[in-house]
């Protein structure tokens, strides 16, 4: 089972960022396609961040029957470390 979803996150920060970082923060974290939205919370000093992924859902002999929830991310090498080659062929990952 493969669904996109919306995740969100914060960063957050110790010593008070300037200006100029919250605008360097914002365009770093826009690179990334899958983000959806970035704002600076000033009260915080933190990021709230929402982006779309894909979470693959997988029961198999090889998570050991369990549920395993992984983040179809080719940055991770989440997928390779938690399913074979074959049965990420099988759920065309």
């Amino acid at each position: 089972m493969r669904d996109l979803f919306k995740n969100t996150y914060r960063v957050n920060f110790i010593d008070k960022l300037s200006d100029a970082e919250i605008q360097k923060n914002i365009a770093s974290f826009q690179t990334n396609p899958k983000i959806r939205s970035v704002k600076y919370e000033a009260k915080r000093n933190s990021f709230f961040i929402e982006e779309n992924v894909i979470w693959v859902a997988v029961f198999h002999s090889s998570t050991m029957d369990k549920w395993k929830f992984i983040e179809q991310n080719s940055k991770f090498r989440s997928l390779e470390e938690v399913l074979a080659p074959e049965i990420q062929k099988q759920l065309g990952l």
